[in-house]
């Protein structure tokens, strides 16, 4: 999820983010799991996530990308 800046602060990632995870739990799930990037940590925190693992992004220039391994 992405809020535009100029609707940030104003809860609607919560509300959303709430809405959903409350939907999930009423369907039975017994866990929700999300990727929180660092904007979105403080909100997920408050809704009562925690942290169990961290995801690490790795991007490579396709320019500058060793294609052949084989050499």
């Amino acid at each position: 999820m992405a809020t535009p800046p100029e609707f940030r602060g104003q809860g609607f990632a919560a509300m959303v983010t709430a809405v959903a995870t409350d939907h999930l739990f009423d369907l039975g799930a017994k866990q929700v799991v999300l990727q929180a990037s660092a904007l979105g940590y403080g909100v997920y925190k408050r809704l009562g996530f925690r942290v169990y693992d961290r995801y690490q992004r790795f991007t490579i220039d396709p320019e500058t990308a060793v294609h052949d391994v084989a050499k």
